[in-house]
């Protein structure tokens, strides 16, 4: 009895299994049976899409073209002064770093000697004059022959010559600056001996400077003396650029890198500019005064041609364009776009001609 109960039980499982089988077997056939949806194709515009978008009108406005150049500042003017004449140096005044302005002693070599030797001179040339008024009266009186008259004139001329370069030999063991500026060396010490010719002081003038730019050939046609130019010591920022004005630009170039020397004025009060610096120079290279300027980030690539978008009666226009001029992060568009267009400068990078556009701003530029 037992076992003829758990026969019972096996059959009835293998029959419930079955009935589970057949049942999904059944479901399956009806979902194969059944039509199944076709997913929606995304398309901006047939699908319905509205993009949101801002615009810009276009306008035109002046527009320059920059050339960006680096440049090496100099000094205004820059000496390097030798001693005329040898000696020991007696006296040194100024130290290096000060100011000194045009005639001012710098230092002084022993003059003793220099001043003895101008004494005697002067001393010669009274005896010689006092010998031409003698001869000159007896000649006048026809006592003196014109001979001795002769040789006393020559005498008394020496005398004068020596004179002359007695004092300039004292002058010039006193050297004294030739213009207004600082020290920036001083090479010898008090008590040193030099030799004629050899350097004792620089002296540099940086109240203005001048900036030493080299011009590429193609960009020297737009370079004139006179023109306005910006100096940036750091930042390309305007706020930071120092002005300056072109005054010299040369007329022959350099046969090997083919740059024209050009050399622009600044003025330096804070002393801000030194020596031998590396700046950056801008330069308006052209000037277009009625652009159409749009951002940079506004035009897109389309393959080899480049390309924007206007808004017009909620629709996106494509343009291709040509570019000309660039300034900062406005480049000019010289063909395939017009004053009035709305242009699309938000919302642009994934239209296409036709599609469907929501203005939700108007930018003013």
């Amino acid at each position: 009895m037992k076992k003829a109960i758990n026969t019972f039980i096996i059959l009835c499982g293998v029959a419930l299994v079955g009935y589970v089988i057949v049942l999904a077997s059944a479901k399956n056939s009806s979902n194969s049976t059944a039509p199944r949806p076709t997913p929606a194709v995304a398309n901006n515009d047939t699908a319905g899409q509205v993009v949101r978008v801002k615009v810009a009108v276009m306008k035109a406005a002046p527009m320059n073209e920059y050339l960006l150049l680096p440049g090496t500042v100099e000094a205004w003017e820059d000496v390097d002064l030798s001693a005329k004449v040898g000696g020991n140096v007696e006296w040194v005044g100024p130290k290096e770093g000060d100011r000194i302005t045009s005639g001012e002693v710098i230092l002084r070599l022993d003059t003793a000697q220099r001043q003895a030797l101008l004494k005697q001179a002067e001393a010669t040339l009274a005896q010689a004059e006092k010998q031409y008024e003698r001869i000159s009266k007896l000649v006048g009186e026809g006592v003196g022959t014109r001979a001795e008259l002769d040789n006393v004139v020559a005498a008394r001329d020496v005398a004068r010559a020596n004179v002359e370069v007695a004092r300039v030999a004292l002058n010039d063991a006193v050297i004294r600056s030739p213009l207004d500026g600082v020290i920036d060396r001083i090479y010898v010490d008090r008590g040193e001996h030099l030799d004629p010719g050899r350097p004792v002081a620089k002296i540099v003038q940086t109240d203005r400077v001048k900036v030493v730019v080299n011009v590429p050939e193609k960009d020297v046609c737009f370079c004139q003396e006179g023109q306005m130019a910006g100096v940036f010591l750091g930042e390309l920022r305007q706020d930071l650029m120092i002005p300056g004005k072109i005054f010299y630009v040369a007329l022959t170039g350099d046969p090997i890198n083919r740059t024209y020397p050009m050399r622009i004025e600044i003025p330096n009060k804070d002393r801000k500019l030194r020596p031998g610096m590396i700046v950056r120079v801008g330069l308006i290279r052209r000037r277009v005064e009625n652009a159409l300027a749009v951002p940079l980030y506004a035009v897109v690539d389309r393959g080899d041609r480049k390309v924007v978008f206007i808004e017009k009666d909620g629709r996106a226009v494509q343009r291709e364009v040509s570019l000309g001029i660039l300034e900062g992060d406005r480049i000019q568009v010289t063909q395939g776009l017009q004053e009035g267009d709305r242009l699309i400068v938000v919302g642009q990078r994934d239209l296409v001609d036709g599609a469907a556009v929501e203005v939700e701003e108007v930018i003013e530029r």
